[in-house]
């Protein structure tokens, strides 16, 4: 590396290199020195620090720097390294103090790699619960700040007014759950800026809630129509004028898929020939493939024949091109019928009626698209194919259909007497 006595004069005789970079050296004070490259000249320092090379930034040459200014600047921050201290460090400690919650939060989903719909469920909770505080360096929320703001989640009339906005229903356990959502959201925003520097934000302040056990904890929602009110249900969702979302609240029910894993679903994954579909982006990230019933595969025909020029198998006109959450009709079902039904409980469903034709653990656990229990050997024996999963998802649709009653609205020539006709009948009456 070259050297020389860093001055005014012999800065002035350094030709800029076209590409690349230069490290000049004084001669006079080790660890100073000047960096030249096509876009000019800039002063650093550089020392070992516990054996690694530490490299810190002073200025540019001429503005805001000279050499003097520079040389006396660089003898401060060697004095630090001598004792161990490493600036870049302090810079980084000290730029997180500044940091506010907003751009922590925006670093965050920038750099961890989480799912569309995640994102968007944690920018709505951010912005519901967190907008005043937007502003506010990560380094000033405290222990105090998090249990006042739980606490008004759950229980003030503002935040009441907020949750009313965003649609969703406005009865306690509902309240509750957003507080602990909100506040889940917030800890991992915390300890995304933790991973950064510890020595800032020593204790993630939403570890008060479990400390102090403050958390809701609302139980899981278990909902499911219950087999009385299906037939109620099936009516009232055959009645709607939007047929996109008829045909996509019956997928649901009839494959017991996610409500985002149904509506991503695009043609080019749905083999007629094989009567099959595949999910590429299911919650566990794995893709997997299912057999199609006879009453699917008559949806999709139907679908297919007049709109299979869009990609997605039940497209809508928003910024996605699928269908989303389809809260407007499922609101008018619920007021006509009374039962109040979301996308997920359809997947519920689903599962008590696969679950009730007595299906072993694994093959209803593939229905779903479930991982299997870690450590369990006899799942690693078990290859269940979709020629495999193929009559029991036959049988779940006919016992969904007879549930429903829309057997003999679906398939007229195959209803005898108001019961189910099993595979084996289906099958000996066509090779007659």
């Amino acid at each position: 590396m070259p050297k020389l006595k860093i001055t005014k004069g012999r800065i002035d005789k350094i030709t800029l290199p076209t590409k690349g970079q230069v490290d000049y050296f004084d001669t006079d004070m080790k660890g100073f020195g000047i960096r030249a490259s096509s876009t000019g000249l800039t002063y650093f320092v550089m020392r070992r620090i516990d054996g690694k090379k530490v490299r810190v930034t002073i200025g540019r040459h001429g503005s805001p720097y000279t050499p003097d200014s520079a040389r006396e600047k660089a003898q401060k921050i060697l004095g630090k390294m001598v004792e161990g201290t490493n600036p870049n460090e302090e810079k980084r400690a000290e730029k997180r103090k500044s940091e506010t919650l907003i751009g922590v939060f925006k670093d965050y989903l920038d750099k961890r790699k989480l799912k569309e719909n995640t994102k968007t469920l944690y920018r709505r909770l951010f912005d519901l619960y967190f907008e005043d505080w937007k502003k506010l360096p990560i380094s000033e929320i405290t222990k105090d700040m998090v249990t006042k703001r739980h606490l008004e989640i759950a229980n003030a009339p503002r935040v009441r007014k907020l949750i009313k906005q965003a649609g969703e229903n406005n009865d306690q356990k509902r309240k509750e759950a957003s507080a602990d959502g909100a506040m889940r959201v917030l800890r991992a925003i915390i300890n995304f800026a933790r991973d950064d520097n510890e020595d800032v934000i020593r204790v993630n302040p939403v570890t008060r809630l479990s400390n102090r056990k403050e958390w809701y904890k609302v139980a899981r929602r278990r909902t499911v129509i219950k087999r009385t009110a299906l037939p109620q249900w099936y009516d009232a969702v055959m009645q709607l004028e939007n047929i996109i979302i008829r045909d996509f609240l019956l997928f649901l029910l009839m494959t017991g898929l996610r409500r985002n894993e149904a509506a991503k679903l695009k043609w080019k994954n749905v083999d007629f020939a094989e009567k099959s579909f595949l999910i590429v982006d299911p919650k566990n990230k794995v893709p997997f493939s299912l057999p199609i019933s006879d009453f699917v595969y008559q949806l999709l025909k139907k679908r297919h024949q007049y709109h299979r020029e869009n990609e997605y198998v039940f497209p809508s006109e928003g910024k996605a091109g699928y269908i989303q959450e389809p809260k407007r009709a499922i609101d008018g079902i619920t007021e006509e019928t009374g039962i109040p039904v979301m996308c997920h409980d359809l997947r519920r469903t689903f599962a008590t009626i696969a679950e009730s034709l007595d299906l072993s653990k694994y093959t209803l656990k593939a229905l779903l698209n479930h991982k299997q229990e870690e450590g369990d050997v006899t799942a690693g024996y078990i290859d269940l194919t979709v020629e495999r999963l193929r009559e029991p998802v036959q049988r779940v649709s006919e016992a969904l259909m007879f549930a429903t009653k829309a057997w003999s609205k679906y398939n007229p020539k195959e209803a005898i007497a108001g019961k189910v006709i099993t595979l084996a009948e289906k099958r000996r009456r066509r090779a007659v």
